[in-house]
């Protein structure tokens, strides 16, 4: 009930039109995300990787502790880049680097780095 609550508050024209459209590209975002993490799961699994399903939970559970350190310490450090683009343009290199890194890869050790 809180969702209806924060979208049917009387707000100015233009504060609810992007609250709509931030809520409508956050869960398009999700969408994306999840749909990218099983095409790498698949990815894996077959040429020139061919990796067993063991090794791809161990991939995946580091990627996940990597994502969990790196919020912790922007939650952190949150105060100084609160009021600038510097998160985003972290997150986006850092998702860039790592799809460079996974395309080029030949060896196992290279996807833990990536």
């Amino acid at each position: 009930m809180r969702i209806v609550t924060v979208f049917a508050a009387k707000r100015s024209g233009t504060k609810q039109q992007q609250l709509v459209l931030i809520t409508i590209v956050i869960i398009l975002l999700q969408i994306m995300v999840l749909g990218a993490l099983s095409m790498f799961s698949l990815y894996l699994y077959g040429r020139p990787m061919c990796l067993d399903a063991l090794r791809v939970s161990f991939l995946a559970g580091t990627q996940a502790v990597a994502v969990v350190l790196f919020s912790i310490l922007t939650a952190l450090s949150k105060k100084s880049l609160d009021k600038t683009y510097v998160l985003a343009i972290l997150g986006s290199l850092a998702a860039v680097i790592n799809l460079i890194i996974v395309s080029f890869a030949r060896r196992i050790w290279l996807l833990y780095i990536g």
